[in-house]
């Protein structure tokens, strides 16, 4: 209990609160918690459960995938912080547990199992005469130990990773695993087969639903102090075609900085790719109102360059799956920013990569500071600016990115924000470019259909990636399945290189879909199954927008139950 006891006072302070990525606003984590729901990966299809039933299933692992953003590691903190919450009543699906102990794949300096025993229990090391001892007596508990992206595994985290899956293999302990949805899963789960440990996978649920956008945001509406419904009412007035962007919880934080600092280019959004250029310009807005402190002098060739320096180390850590840096990788940055600096105005680089970077300061005082982008997928964007310039600049995409082939697969979403920034900003550039991008992405394990689907979603506004995207998808499955608002924009875009056998569809009429909706029924050629769900009972309520591009159309309509409608075309 004392220990307990100890875990609950470093993770409550360490925890409790979340800081937004762009200009430091604090919030309460608990507060703004948006509870995600899982996809089940083995099993029923499509099943859809809340995330304490994952902890239902009888497998000793268990592993939560998700995209860039998805929200796994908030959902992780967020469990760490219900675990102390037992006392009170909350968080019932937790109690199976005697103690929990967090550890980050990120994490480049604690280098053994025991290491982290000791910041989790640093007064009963000392007590009980080593952490060896403290750790031999947790593994004789129920305890859950939680890894949190193990995609950012590096080579110190590894040791780490290896022993907690070695040890508790042969206990009653359990273990929550959460990883980006791609190469690294494969090697998570043959680490896990390898100590004979059976795991079930469970996949984070986008926020593909309208009302439950707007719930996300009005929670960060009344923790920041804005205006009730303001917010929400701007997000709501969205073009739909880059609403389908916002169905992960990173991007609608991002959309709160937005509008907190740059509400008047909100309603300029047209594509997606719109979106992220304004996300790297309100860092520079937010550098610049720093750099105005100490000068007078025009800001925006002084942020070109400094934003070369940060993209391309930025670039150089994601190659070796670094989202950490240490003060001497810091100071190799900050050395070249001096010069820019210098020749231009005196002060000192730190005021601009302290808007680029946050401090991270080690459990228990153990151990040194660290510095990481404010989340990964941020560091991604940096990286993707950096190569689009060296691209317009005439280098080659090898030249750029001096990776080797193991390296690729760490620089997967990089490379879609590039293809969507010279799709933006020089399209006849990307057409020329194309085959080696193609080459890239193909090298960083963009293969399946599935895969090609995901890059479309990013950048739906791109020819070549919805033309591979649709013959790589019908060479593996005559019959395609839409289910999002987001797959029916990029099935719209696939539909016109190539035609499956059938098209089912199911969808509710608030999925922010419509726009791109007409454009599919137009390309379709073939049956269409669609069907139609209503939450409400109502079954003709809110469907003319999906209904009406089907005018002229030849159809059979059968009523199953009071929520679904289903109609073939």
């Amino acid at each position: 209990m004392s220990g307990k006891s100890a875990v609950k006072c470093l993770w409550t302070i360490k925890l409790s609160k979340e800081t937004l990525p762009l200009d430091n606003s604090i919030v309460q984590r608990r507060e703004v918690f948006h509870a995600l729901d899982m996809m089940v990966r083995e099993g029923p299809n499509g099943q859809v459960l809340s995330y304490p039933e994952i902890f239902k299933v009888p497998e000793k692992a268990i592993i939560v995938s998700g995209v860039a953003g998805a929200g796994k590691t908030t959902l992780l903190k967020n469990i760490v912080l219900q675990f102390f919450e037992l006392q009170e009543g909350n968080a019932n699906y937790l109690r199976q547990f005697d103690q929990l102990i967090l550890f980050e794949c990120r994490d480049r300096t604690t280098e053994t199992l025991a290491d982290v025993i000791e910041q989790h229990f640093k007064d009963m090391c000392r007590e009980l005469e080593g952490k060896r001892n403290v750790l031999d007596a947790l593994l004789r508990l129920d305890a859950l130990f939680v890894i949190d992206g193990y995609d950012e595994i590096n080579k110190v985290s590894t040791n780490v990773v290896r022993e907690i899956i070695k040890e508790t293999s042969s206990s009653n302990c359990r273990v929550l695993i959460t990883t980006r949805p791609h190469s690294a899963k494969e090697k998570l789960k043959m680490l896990l087969a390898t100590n004979d440990v059976i795991s079930t996978e469970f996949e984070i649920k986008p926020i593909t639903e309208l009302v439950e956008q707007l719930e996300f945001l009005k929670r960060y509406e009344k923790s920041l102090g804005i205006k009730e419904g303001e917010m929400a009412e701007n997000f709501a007035e969205l073009n739909e075609d880059v609403r389908i962007l916002f169905t992960e919880p990173i991007n609608l934080i991002l959309f709160c900085d937005i509008h907190k600092h740059m509400p008047e280019t909100i309603s300029s959004w047209e594509k997606p790719g719109d979106v992220a250029i304004d996300i790297l310009r309100l860092y520079q807005k937010l550098v610049t109102i720093k750099l105005a402190d100490v000068t007078n002098l025009e800001c925006e060739v002084i942020l070109n360059d400094l934003f070369v320096v940060i993209g391309k180390a930025a670039l150089e850590f994601i190659r070796e799956n670094t989202v950490t840096f240490s003060e001497e990788e810091l100071l190799q940055v900050k050395e070249n920013c001096i010069p820019i600096l210098n020749n231009k105005v005196e002060c000192s680089s730190e005021i601009v990569l302290s808007v680029v970077l946050k401090i991270n300061r080690p459990l228990s005082g153990i151990g040194k500071i660290t510095y990481t982008f404010h989340h990964k997928t941020i560091q991604e964007m940096f990286a993707a600016k950096f190569i689009v310039q060296r691209i317009l600049k005439g280098d080659s995409l090898k030249s750029i990115l001096e990776a080797e082939p193991e390296e690729m697969s760490s620089l997967r979403e990089v490379l879609q924000y590039v293809v969507q920034g010279l799709s933006r900003c020089k399209p006849r550039l990307l057409n020329r470019r194309w085959p080696e991008l193609k080459k890239a992405l193909r090298d960083a394990g963009v293969v399946s259909a599935a895969d090609w689907q995901e890059c479309l979603r990013i950048c739906p506004d791109v020819e070549q990636v919805a033309k591979l995207a649709a013959l790589t998808k019908l060479r593996e499955n005559k019959t395609w399945h839409v289910g999002t608002g987001r797959e029916v924009s990029a099935v719209a875009a696939m539909l016109p290189h190539a035609q499956p056998r059938v098209l089912e569809v199911e969808i509710k009429p608030d999925d922010p879909s419509k726009a791109r909706w007409a454009e599919l029924v137009e390309r379709r050629v073939g049956p269409v199954h669609l069907v139609l769900q209503n939450p409400d009972g109502d079954k003709y309520k809110s469907n003319d927008d999906l209904l009406l591009p089907m005018l002229g159309t030849r159809y059979e309509h059968s009523h199953t139950r009071s929520t679904l409608n289903k109609l073939k075309f």
